[in-house]
């Protein structure tokens, strides 16, 4: 498989902006991958700087690593592995049937669906369910899980492949991988396109929020390309004929928003939070000042 180069962006990956205000540089680091011993020296490397649109309130990477890299071949992270995601999972299929009103039949499409964890509790309600995921090392227990399997990358042209009476959704589901999009617009055109005229549009995502509150400096790599705050989602959902009708915070991944949206509502709700501009540098000046502590540790001992 050929890899594409890394490349800088030259405008907003959400609105276009071209006017991209410079944050930090985190300098030129492997790009998070998992190979094997023989590979180890043969990484890529790729800069980590993060960038900051005004206009739509996006923080987010001026470099795109290849996502032929972290996802196509092999990715070694299991929604399924651990008990913490598994129930995590599951309340969020109860929270989906409480929500949505999804009932035998009824079809709904998980885009990053992973190992199938999330979808095998829908299957086992009679509810038809599709998987897209790209990674390979995944599609063998993604096909258990669920009843039609897309192995690729999202797009609404792969429902062709699925039967005519199972193409239009009564939920699409992105869950912990919303922040990983080279162009998050069209992604989200496409999943509204193919949601049902009362479909329901649900992601579960870390927030900007959260990595401020926490100094999850560790939450920032080439996987995550955009830093969601509430302001940038609500543009990126009505941008493309959506509002946000249900938002609430969990302590998934260090700290998520669940996020429900649909077609025909007036506007979307009002939540407040910490996650401006000066909330960023806020959170910069900390991470530096922590840095230099580490460092200073270090030398001494």
């Amino acid at each position: 498989m050929k890899i594409p180069k890394t490349f800088k962006i030259k405008k907003c990956r959400l609105c276009h902006n071209p006017k991209l205000k410079q944050i930090h540089n985190f300098g030129n680091v492997f790009v998070s991958n998992f190979v094997n011993k023989k590979d180890i020296k043969n990484g890529v490397k790729a800069p980590l700087n993060l960038v900051y649109c005004k206009k739509c309130q996006l923080l987010q990477l001026e470099h795109s690593a290849p996502q032929e890299i972290m996802y196509k071949k092999f990715y070694w992270y299991k929604s399924g592995i651990t008990k913490t995601m598994r129930d995590g999972l599951k309340e969020l299929y109860q929270d989906i049937k409480k929500n949505c009103k999804i009932k035998s039949g009824d079809v709904i499409l998980d885009i990053g669906a992973n190992d199938g964890t999330l979808l095998k509790y829908f299957k086992k309600d009679k509810i038809i369910t599709i998987g897209c995921e790209p990674a390979n090392n995944l599609k063998n227990e993604l096909k258990k899980n669920c009843h039609y399997m897309i192995n690729d990358f999202w797009h609404t042209k792969h429902l062709k492949k699925i039967p005519n009476k199972h193409q239009k959704l009564k939920v699409v589901s992105a869950i912990g991988m919303f922040y990983d999009l080279e162009d998050p617009s069209e992604f989200i055109k496409h999943a509204a396109d193919a949601l049902d005229d009362d479909g329901i549009f649900v992601a579960q995502l870390m927030c900007s929020h959260s990595m401020f509150k926490t100094n999850d400096l560790g939450n920032i790599c080439h996987e995550h390309l955009e830093y969601y705050s509430y302001n940038s989602l609500k543009y990126l959902f009505e941008k493309n004929g959506l509002k946000i009708f249900k938002m609430s915070e969990n302590k998934i991944n260090g700290g998520s928003y669940r996020i429900y949206c649909k077609k025909n509502i007036k506007k979307s709700i009002k939540f407040r939070e910490q996650a401006n501009y000066n909330d960023i540098i806020k959170f910069i000046k900390r991470v530096k000042k922590n840095k230099k502590i580490t460092i200073d540790f270090i030398k001494k001992n």
